[in-house]
């Protein structure tokens, strides 16, 4: 089980950080289209324990990453346990957490521009509606927050919320009923 300490904050677009991250030095390991199903039981008991079941497919592979995420710890940063594990793909593990009483409880995509610099990973992220994020995750806040500098972006503008809570956010600022996050494409 890994420990994932991860820094999130809102941008204007990835096109400007990735060209700051390329100036830098950064090795550059692509943009990936990943399709993640988030999954809770009927009475919503992840949820309300603050846990994350998903499954995520990158690209048009078939071959599928399960992730359980435990309630988040105390910190400058998001830091919280994460036990992942591959599946030969999203369709046998959909059924094999229906079989388990865990249902589909929200779909969303995304367009993730993969970066390293300085022993941490950086995910330039595109989302429908709700827009680009920065994630950076590394082994310490101090390592996060350098990085932050080196790119001229202020992590105290970062966010605790996942994908899932700022979408509802969005939704409900705007009106419009809580729903899967999809691209039209």
């Amino acid at each position: 089980m890994k420990i994932e300490l991860e820094c999130k904050i809102p941008i204007s677009g990835r096109e400007e950080i990735a060209g700051r991250l390329a100036s830098l030095g950064a090795h550059d390991k692509g943009d990936v289209h990943e399709r993640n199903w988030c999954f809770d039981t009927e009475d919503e008991r992840l949820k309300g324990e603050q846990m994350l079941l998903r499954i995520r497919t990158v690209g048009g592979g078939e071959a599928a990453l399960f992730t359980v995420k435990l309630p988040s710890e105390e910190g400058k940063f998001k830091s919280r346990q994460e036990i992942e594990m591959k599946a030969e793909s999203a369709e046998d593990g959909i059924k094999l957490l229906n079989a388990l009483g865990y249902e589909i409880t929200w779909f969303y995509e995304k367009r993730r521009h993969h970066w390293t610099y300085r022993n941490c990973e950086i995910a330039l992220d595109l989302l429908p509606e709700i827009g680009c994020f920065i994630e950076i995750e590394g082994e310490s806040e101090e390592s996060i927050s350098a990085i932050c500098h080196e790119l001229s972006i202020d992590p105290s503008g970062h966010v605790d919320g996942n994908y899932r809570s700022l979408f509802a956010e969005h939704c409900s600022r705007n009106g419009t009923r809580m729903r899967d996050m999809r691209f039209d494409d």
